[in-house]
């Protein structure tokens, strides 16, 4: 009987406190409600903010106006604060829209917002406006936000995605242009010998093209200008149209530069990624810490911009780049920020000697210019005829039609290995003469010389160029015996 009437007793007392539970819960309900809105809960322009800051985690950065509109950093006014990146986080709450409201909120820190993911003030000249963001609802992909008013706000966008930033992200970069052309581009400095890149100087070399000169094996002074010449009338290929004067022994000697090359190396300087400071505000000590008051190599480009109002101005860029403890350091036009340079980023800019940028093929000419070629291999001589008809060329031998594809492509393969001006002192291998539709250029010989098991010595014209892998070297005198025998 008394068990009985102890289970009565508990059965009465959760009775009354799931009714309790109910009656709160209704009670809450009425209390808080969630209603579907459009409203536009803050319109601020971004000409009327003069002052912004915000906070999460352990960064909190503050921004202000000066009296010319200039956005300063609080903390340093030496810091150069990016205006765009300001506008960005500001535009935000041009028309800052929500898609629930929550209205009679007692407890905010069910939405997180006792403890805030971020805290943004901004100002105007009449009132300060201060948006908290809460929790994120991974069910309604919405974040929870306070403006103040005791409401609480989910809205589709979360102003988080744009102000998890840091300082480095509020810094105002130095512009690098994106290049496609160039009227000049000089250098001037001492830059590493890349002896086992294919464009490199040969270390048998004593090349001084460009006024580049070996110093030492892993050193080359570099002190040379490319120009551009678009009425090329100094080599036989129709797209050299960058060149530079080689000051050799009294000499001044004009030599063309791969147009190809150049334009990617204009291409390089735009793509440099520099975002990386390791000071915006340099002082001649840092400078001088970062070796950028004698700067390994120092770049100089001049060029041809159009502004808005389609009017063409010449503009110029001056690159420093420096080497300290193995580590890189770009300067921009004497700018007073510092920026670290990653070693990809070095290497292309630093492969910018006159082997760098020259061309590695042997022959450069248009081969549809060419309407006879003389070859010279062992004692005898072939000649090679042609007949142009419609934009077509025929090619002839003792008078018979022939095929001349792979012999074309085996000359047009021939390619440097490494440059080098050392003297012929071998045997011969092969010898062509090709006769151009070119009244500057006439004509241009080709010799192939024995250097060693796996190169030979091309020249040009009797200049000494480069030395060529032996492979295709014999791919050329293959395809000449299968024309001439028949093989």
């Amino acid at each position: 009987m008394k068990r009985l009437k102890k289970l009565s007793i508990l059965l009465a007392v959760l009775v009354v406190v799931c009714i309790a539970a109910f009656c709160m819960n209704r009670y809450e309900e009425r209390k808080e409600e969630i209603k579907n809105t459009d409203e536009v809960i803050l319109a601020l322009n971004n000409d009327d903010v003069n002052a912004l800051s915000f906070s999460y985690s352990d960064t909190a950065l503050s921004f202000h106006k000066s009296e010319d509109g200039t956005w300063l950093y609080d903390e340093d006014a030496a810091f150069p604060v990016d205006s765009d990146m300001m506008d960005k986080l500001i535009s935000i709450f041009n028309s800052f829209g929500a898609s629930f409201i929550i209205e009679n909120v007692d407890d905010y820190s069910q939405y997180g917002l006792d403890d805030p993911t971020c805290t943004i003030t901004l100002s105007t000249a009449d009132n300060d406006y201060t948006v908290t963001l809460g929790a994120y609802s991974t069910m309604d992909q919405k974040r929870y936000v306070s403006t103040g008013d005791g409401n609480v706000y989910l809205v589709s966008v979360d102003p988080f995605d744009t102000y998890e930033v840091t300082l480095p992200d509020m810094i105002k970069h130095d512009g690098l242009p994106r290049l496609t052309e160039a009227d000049s581009i000089s250098f001037n400095g001492t830059i590493q010998n890349k002896s086992d890149d294919t464009s490199s100087t040969d270390n048998n070399s004593s090349s001084n093209a460009g006024n580049s000169t070996a110093e030492a094996d892993d050193n080359i002074a570099i002190d040379y200008t490319i120009y551009r010449e678009d009425e090329n009338t100094f080599t036989y290929c129709a797209d050299d149209i960058y060149f530079t004067n080689n000051k050799n022994d009294g000499t001044d000697e004009i030599l063309a530069l791969d147009t190809a090359k150049v334009k990617s190396y204009l291409s390089t300087i735009g793509s440099v990624k520099h975002t990386d400071y390791v000071t915006y505000n340099a002082s001649d000590e840092e400078i001088t810490k970062y070796g950028l008051d004698t700067p390994e190599l120092t770049v100089n480009v001049t060029y041809t911009a159009t502004d808005d109002d389609n009017v063409e101005a010449e503009k110029s860029l001056k690159l420093d780049i420096s080497t300290v403890d193995d580590k890189h350091y770009l300067r921009i036009d004497d700018s007073q920020i510092i920026y670290s340079l990653s070693d990809t980023n070095y290497t292309s800019l630093t492969s910018c000697s006159y082997d760098d940028l020259r061309h590695a093929d042997i022959f450069t000419a248009d081969f549809a210019d060419v309407n006879r070629i003389d070859i010279g291999l062992e004692e005898f001589t072939y000649t090679f005829t042609t007949v142009k008809k419609d934009n077509k060329t025929t090619f002839y031998y003792n008078d018979e039609e022939i095929s001349i594809d792979d012999l074309k492509s085996a000359l047009t393969s021939l390619s440097a290995d490494s440059f080098t001006d050392e003297e012929a002192a071998q045997k011969e291998e092969v010898g062509i003469t090709l006769y151009l539709d070119n009244d500057a250029f006439p004509q241009t010989t080709i010799k192939l010389y024995r250097y060693d098991g796996s190169t030979c010595l091309a020249t040009v014209d009797g200049k000494s160029i480069a030395l060529v892998p032996r492979s295709q070297t014999v791919d050329l005198i293959e395809a000449v015996n299968a024309v001439v025998l028949g093989k």
